[in-house]
């Protein structure tokens, strides 16, 4: 038996294995059977049931003593172990001078119980010795010898046949007990292996998206860059095939969470609309490429407010909707939403999304929800995706209490539905067009299927509608229907791009007092069109919920489409500060940049400390902070500041995580933060955030000119050359460079690696000297990220292995390999010394001024001054300066200190040494 099981076993109490009443109703029934006292106790004698047929001699005299209650004890213990070891019954005298009788419970040889019976005499009692017990015991005598005289004095024999009963009776509880036990133990393995897997699933959630940050953030920023069109297509390809990366990621995280019974539902208040709305804009980027239209038809009296996991209705939704996209080559995908009251206030929703495209066999329709396969294989073999979309689906529903059903014709199309019951918050329609019998549309729309979508929209809405199919007259047609409407209407039309000209939205808009509206594409470029005045756009898909919007004036949420990157950055926010917080310099350097075109006040700091400090001194608009750093993560940082600084209570905390797991984002709310941006961060998602959340009267909406001009201002003029190789040591610069996508930004995040490596690690070896190993994990793993950054291969894969360790800490490969490691990490401060050697007008040592107080002073202010205002250009240009001295062995040291601290951005150890330093 392993050391484990027997120090679970020594830890483990009766009372665990079986239940305290069951004992007692087995010792009860024994009791009753021989005529004879009976007691149960834990292994030390201690008894977990109430005594059965207990002598007043035992239970008023002997036990209400406590030297005798501990004798007895004593006494029982005793017996269950000289049983133990004979394997046979044990009979004795007990200290007060009764027979009894006792056998162990025992799980695997080891005792966790003793079963006690007797109470009884085989011969009349000696006076002399009960009265000499009655004395050490401190009990009256005379009491003492007439309650003995009321015991039962019974022939051996009898005794003995009790006894043996009292065995069989130990030996059935031990067998319940072992039965227990091996079903404790099975629990243990299987919550631990559940642990393991969460937390394998949480570390590879975190190790996978971290370093998708920089390669789909830094595409993204990339894209900006005036590049060559083959090369934004690689670059487009990169980030595209990132986001696969990630859903597959994703699709396999919900699955091992739902299979570990992990999946929780998190009910919260939600607009059902605009939840359809946010699928619609996902979906129609997978349609950009295909001739296939989006079609959403939902019920636009569904209450305003309900109540229910969202977040899953949503991703159940996005698989469905993703997988009719797959299969869909032309025709359309209709999202199809509507309700049914189911009392006062509840509703069941419907949902059903269906497809024209190549259906699935009869034979195949229970297959496709196995897990990871794809039904018609050879057919679908360019089909991307992991094959678990529908069984997380279906899994996800049965939470829920609900199913998926599928009904599909091959080679015509499928529809699937199902239904959900919520809970209503507010049971006023989603969309009412107050004045809708006012209003008349027409509309030129090539395709029969949005046409006919249209139509049903606008009656759902009180709404008529004329549509014009017949184009080669459509002008002469749509003069006489303006011609024939009568006064006091409001006019809207509808028409594609290809049927818009000027002279039509003169007369228009001038003439017939018709509002002309572009329904466009949802990638389509509408920059050209922004010249006409008061003409409106409309994206497709179409839909009651921005149909409703358009005709109640909600002008933004019909020209906004948060799909469309120029529209992302359809706003400045200069008046906007905002904090983001981050150990790790990639990730800074991504969310600064996707926010530069905003022009908002962006501060950066790196460590939590650093942060609350920052926080004092600046009022921020809103903070995203890190989950993961070292010394203070963000989840303490977040419930510093909601207790302790009372000014940032409506300042709204963005939680940046590389852990997306399933329930991460309920853990951020109940920690005070108010939502979370996933890693790698996409610009859209981090945009759409911050537009929520910062105030809005720091908003400023802009022109179309100012935009591009915005976008073309913050692309960077790096541009790199694929013609020049980059070598710099033993490090694959290739990979580096694709994953930064800028030389300049490479040579920035070098220099701050050499210039670490000295105080990270003596860091690492202090640690490692400490054997603390949790803080020893947490640096080897930003060792791993930083060198992988600079293509350091072979160490990012030799501190990945040691983080690995550390964690199960497995103390023979640490021994092992941490030497190698620091000698490695060492040896780059002279392979990459020759990039960062001072230029322009140093001296030689030899020829440098003396160092004085004096002479230091003024820069000793200064870097005071901009350590406190976070000014890195200002620390960096002062300790050039601070170079051109020539200082003694303890300043030199103190130099070089300053140095490595204001590399680090490590302001805390700045000051120190500032102050050590005068």
């Amino acid at each position: 038996m392993s050391d484990t099981k027997k120090k679970k076993q020594y830890n483990i109490k009766l009372v665990d294995l079986i239940e305290p009443d069951v004992l007692q109703r087995i010792q009860d029934s024994f009791s009753k059977t021989v005529g004879m006292a009976a007691i149960i106790t834990e292994a030390d004698g201690k008894p977990v049931t109430r005594g059965t047929n207990f002598m007043e001699f035992c239970a008023r005299y002997t036990r209400c003593s406590e030297l005798g209650n501990s004798m007895c004890e004593e006494c029982d213990r005793y017996g269950a172990e000289v049983s133990l070891q004979t394997g046979k019954v044990a009979v004795y005298t007990c200290h007060s001078g009764l027979m009894e009788f006792a056998a162990p419970i025992v799980i695997e040889g080891h005792m966790v119980g003793c079963f006690v019976g007797g109470q009884v005499l085989c011969e009349p009692p000696d006076e002399e010795t009960v009265r000499e017990t009655a004395a050490e015991l401190g009990i009256n005598p005379n009491k003492y010898w007439e309650s003995i005289q009321k015991v039962p004095v019974l022939d051996r024999q009898e005794v003995d046949k009790a006894a043996e009963f009292l065995h069989t009776m130990a030996g059935v509880m031990s067998d319940m007990a072992y039965g227990k036990y091996l079903s404790m133990i099975a629990t243990s393995e299987l919550e631990r292996a559940a642990k393991m897997q969460g937390d394998f699933l949480a570390n590879m959630s975190h190790e996978i998206r971290t370093p998708m940050n920089a390669v789909i953030g830094f595409a993204e920023m990339a894209l900006r860059e005036n590049l060559p069109q083959n090369a934004a297509d690689y670059i487009r390809q990169i980030k595209n095939s990132g986001k696969a990366l990630l859903t597959i990621i994703n699709d396999i995280l919900d699955y091992s969470k739902i299979e570990a019974g992990k999946m929780e539902l998190v009910p919260v208040e939600y607009e059902p609309l605009n939840l359809i709305d946010d699928v619609a804009n996902i979906i129609m980027t997978r349609l950009v490429d295909k001739d296939v239209d989006l079609l959403i038809d939902v019920n636009p009296n569904i209450p305003h407010m309900l109540i229910g996991d969202n977040v899953r209705i949503r991703q159940i939704l996005i698989n469905l909707c993703n997988n009719a996209t797959k299969f869909t080559n032309e025709g359309y995908v209709k999202v199809r939403v509507d309700y049914e009251w189911m009392g006062y206030e509840k509703v069941l929703l419907h949902f059903d999304v269906i497809d024209t495209g190549i259906g699935i066999k009869e034979a195949d329709l229970e297959k496709i929800f196995n897990s990871f396969q794809q039904v018609d294989s050879r057919r679908n073999r360019n089909i991307e995706g992991t094959g678990l979309g529908l069984t997380i689906c279906r899994m996800l529903l049965q939470i829920m209490g609900s199913e998926l059903h599928v009904e599909s014709t091959y080679g015509e199309g499928s529809t699937f539905s199902f239904s959900v019951q919520q809970d209503v918050a507010d049971s006023i329609p989603s969309i009412i067009v107050e004045d809708a019998p006012e209003i008349v549309i027409g509309a030129a729309i090539d395709s029969k299927n949005v046409n006919d979508d249209f139509i049903n929209d606008a009656a759902k809405l009180g709404i008529e509608t004329h549509l014009f199919n017949d184009f080669d007259h459509k002008e002469r047609d749509i003069s006489k229907w303006m011609e024939e409407l009568g006064p006091g209407k409001r006019l809207y039309f509808f028409l594609e791009p290809k049927y818009f000209d000027e002279a039509m939205f003169e007369r228009m808009k001038h003439g017939s007092k018709v509002t002309p509206v572009i329904l466009a594409d949802t990638f389509a470029d509408l920059r050209s069109m922004s010249k006409y005045e008061g003409l409106m756009f409309l994206r497709k898909p179409v839909s009651v919920l921005n149909l409703g919007n358009l005709f109640n004036n909600n002008v933004d949420s019909a020209h906004f489409d948060s799909t469309d990157q120029d529209a992302l950055y359809s706003f400045t926010a200069e008046r906007v500060k905002a904090l983001v917080v981050d150990d790790n310099i990639v990730n800074l350097t991504v969310a600064q940049g996707l926010l530069e075109p905003l022009k908002a006040q962006v501060d950066g700091a790196v460590s939590g400390k650093e942060a609350l400090r920052m926080m004092e001194t600046t009022k921020y608009d809103i903070v995203f902070m890190d989950h993961m750093m070292p010394e203070m993560d963000g989840i303490d940082t977040t419930r510093i500041i909601r207790k302790t600084m009372p000014e940032y209570d409506d300042v709204p905390i963005i939680a940046l995580t590389a852990n997306a797991v399933s329930g991460a984002k309920e853990m951020f709310l109940d920690e005070g933060m108010n939502d979370f941006v996933a890693k790698p961060i996409e610009v859209r998602s981090l945009i759409e955030i911050f537009r929520r959340y910062v105030p809005q009267d720091k908003i400023d909406k802009i022109s179309a000119e100012v935009k591009n001009e915005n976008l073309e201002s913050s692309k960077s003029a790096d541009n790199l050359n694929p013609a020049d190789k980059l070598v710099i040591a033993d490090l694959d610069t290739d990979q580096a460079l694709k994953m930064l996508g800028s030389e300049k930004l490479y040579m920035n995040i070098i220099k701050s690696y050499y210039d670490a490596i000295d105080i990270k690690a003596e860091t690492i070896r202090q640690y490692y000297e400490e054997h603390d190993w949790p803080q020893y994990a947490i640096e080897v793993h930003a060792l791993k990220s930083s060198s992988r950054q600079i293509g350091a291969t072979r160490l990012g894969e030799l501190a990945y292995k040691l983080e690995m360790a550390s964690k199960a800490e497995e103390i023979d490969t640490i021994n092992q390999y941490t030497g190698e490691l620091l000698e490695t990490y060492t040896g780059y401060k002279d392979k990459l010394a020759y990039l960062f050697e001072t230029s322009g007008s140093h001296l030689r040592s030899a020829d440098k001024p003396e160092a004085t107080l004096d002479s230091l002073k003024s820069l000793f202010g200064r870097m005071r001054v901009a350590v406190d205002d976070l000014d890195m250009d200002e620390m960096e240009k002062i300790i050039e300066e601070m170079g051109e001295f020539k200082y003694n062995d303890f300043w030199q040291d103190k130099y070089e200190q300053l140095k490595v601290a204001v590399a680090a951005m490590d302001v805390d150890s700045c000051i120190e040494i500032l102050n050590d330093w005068k």
